[in-house]
């Protein structure tokens, strides 16, 4: 799980350079949201994104931004199998 010590803040203005934000419309409406809005931002490892409700209190929101710095400069562990279980079809 991410924590508040995965916000490196020297990755802050390497984040903030490259951080986009983008609306996404949701098929179906959610917590009366017909679109979400996300930022996304690249890292060493590759791009993350960070989407809180807007009604998340800061220390919540928080821990999603430090889930989004965590993938995005430290990746994603090994996986532990070599392929995909119980997958829903859609």
């Amino acid at each position: 799980m991410a924590t508040h010590a995965d916000l490196d803040p020297g990755h802050l203005a390497e984040a903030l350079a490259t951080l986009r934000v983008v609306r996404v419309p949701m098929r179906v409406p959610f917590r009366g949201l017909r679109e979400r809005e996300v930022a996304l931002l690249r890292g060493a490892r590759g791009w993350a994104e960070f989407g809180p409700f807007l009604d998340y209190p800061p220390a919540e929101a928080r821990l999603w931004l430090a889930a989004a710095f965590k993938a995005a400069y430290a990746g994603w562990p090994a996986p532990v199998r070599d392929r995909e279980i119980g997958r829903a079809h859609v």
